[in-house]
C-alpha cells in the first residue's frame, strides 16, 4: 500500500487577511513591546490600538473583502490556485 503524501493547505485570502489585521493592530509601541518580551504590554497597546476609529474601519474592510473573495471563489469553484512543493494554495 502506496503511503499518501503529506500536503499542507494554505488558504490565500484567511492568511492575507490575517497578516492585515495584525499589522493594523501591531505597528508601532505594541509591536517594541512584544519584541522586548513585554507580552502584556503589546496586548495592552493592541487593545489601546483597537479604539482607534481607523483601525477599526480597517480590521472591518479586511473582513468584509476576505469574505467577498471567498464568496466569489465559491461561486467560480476552482478553489486551488497553485502548488509549490507540498505546499497547496487555495482560495
Amino acid at each position: 500500500m502506496a503511503r499518501r503524501k503529506k500536503t499542507i493547505s494554505i488558504n490565500l485570502p484567511e492568511l492575507g487577511g490575517g497578516l492585515i489585521i495584525a499589522d493594523a493592530l501591531m505597528g508601532g509601541a505594541p509591536l517594541a513591546a512584544l519584541q522586548g518580551g513585554n507580552i502584556a504590554g503589546a496586548l495592552k497597546g493592541m487593545a489601546d490600538r483597537m479604539k482607534s476609529k481607523t483601525v477599526q474601519s480597517e480590521v472591518i474592510r479586511t473582513g468584509v473583502g476576505v469574505i467577498l473573495v471567498k464568496a466569489v471563489a465559491a461561486s467560480i469553484g476552482q478553489r486551488r490556485v497553485g502548488k509549490i512543493g507540498p505546499l497547496v494554495m487555495r482560495i
